[in-house]
């Protein structure tokens, strides 16, 4: 399944420090890759500290930005 045809398919709950996703099923269970990106510190730092007072990662908040990108760019064309 592509990425490009159904964005949504590849969300995943946040992550909830410690909890899992449903019983049985853990977050490691997901296939990940590392992505290095440059962007401002105040950016990181205001992206971080919003993210974890939602109980969230930055790299939770980096899949959700990938996701809705994805959804938009195959409504847009």
């Amino acid at each position: 399944m592509s990425a490009l045809s159904n964005p949504e398919a590849y969300a995943l709950p946040p992550q909830r420090k410690g909890k899992r996703l449903e019983p049985g099923v853990k977050r490691t269970d997901v296939t990940r890759e590392q992505l290095n990106v440059r962007i401002r510190p105040e950016l990181k730092r205001a992206a971080a500290g919003l993210a974890g007072l939602q109980g969230m990662t930055l790299g939770d908040v980096v899949e959700a930005a990938l996701i809705e990108y994805l959804k938009q760019a195959r409504t847009d064309g």
